[in-house]
């Protein structure tokens, strides 16, 4: 027996993760075949879904089954689609966006639900996306810190990755150079341990590219924690790796995953398409 009737989905590692098959997403989906698909983000987190032909219009209809789109974004997207990022490294590009583990967003009051990236062109080698699972990160915990970081909350901010050291010198604005008031340039408080909204699953909810202190702590305090997090999230049963192709399409639950663009392919060219879907506030509960 399986649990999909109108979809297939492999799972490609034990941590998250899985190649979802049997669908075109040019096609609207009906409903049964798109409450399997919102099953399978659930349960595994991140889906992948391979050879698809979506161009920017095709894709924006496909983020549309998730949610409302956010439409204020800091990468240059096609005309007149203000809810698309163009994520772009040429080949004499030191930096890659997102090169860095994180989650989108944490710096606004309500961070994105979910992010789709879809693959236009892609090095002949490298130019992976990892991705780690922050529910499996609090499960591993023990009860004792648990405890302890279900009472602490931590300032988040842009400025790191958008910055020159964080890969943003691929970042340019839409119309005008980006000033600070703009939304990437803002700070959120947010709680170390977040519930996730539809599972109720318990997460670790800091990141190394945007949580800038916990507060309450003093600053070796707080960095000596972040760091051990840190290294909590990113370890290697935690994670999965996706090897692109020109058609891939990625959607991750930004509410409980990291993401980590590799840097490792010098001298080629990657270029995806980006969009992000509408969340709520995180809390705890």
């Amino acid at each position: 027996m399986t649990d999909y009737e109108r979809i297939t989905v492999t799972p490609i590692s034990g941590a998250l993760g899985a190649e979802v098959g049997g669908i075109d997403l040019r096609e609207p989906s009906d409903d049964a075949t798109q409450a399997e698909v919102d099953r399978a983000f659930l349960k595994h987190h991140v889906l992948f879904f391979r050879d698809q032909q979506l161009e920017p219009e095709r894709l924006l209809a496909f983020g549309s089954r998730f949610g409302e789109l956010n439409v204020l974004q800091p990468l240059v997207g096609p005309d007149g689609l203000p809810e698309i990022m163009r994520v772009t490294k040429e080949p004499d590009d030191d930096y890659a966006v997102g090169h860095v583990w994180h989650s989108d967003a944490p710096y606004a009051e309500t961070p994105p639900k979910a992010s789709a990236l879809y693959a236009v062109e892609v090095p002949e080698r490298g130019g992976d996306t990892l991705f780690a699972n922050m529910c499996a990160a609090y499960d591993a915990l023990s009860e004792p810190m648990r405890e302890r970081l279900a009472k602490l909350t931590a300032v988040n901010g842009g400025p790191y990755i958008y910055s020159e050291r964080g890969g943003g010198s691929q970042f340019s604005a839409r119309d005008d150079a980006r000033t600070e008031g703009d939304p990437v340039f803002s700070t959120a408080v947010q709680p170390v341990i977040r519930t996730h909204p539809e599972t109720g699953r318990r997460v670790l909810y800091v990141n190394p590219a945007h949580t800038e202190y916990i507060e309450g702590m003093s600053q070796g305090e707080s960095a000596a924690l972040l760091a051990f997090l840190y290294r909590h999230g990113s370890r290697p049963e935690f994670i999965c790796r996706f090897h692109w192709r020109p058609g891939s399409l990625a959607l991750w639950d930004n509410r409980c995953t990291w993401h980590y663009a590799a840097n490792d392919y010098p001298g080629q060219r990657r270029e995806m398409l980006r969009l992000t879907i509408k969340g709520d506030r995180a809390f705890y509960a």
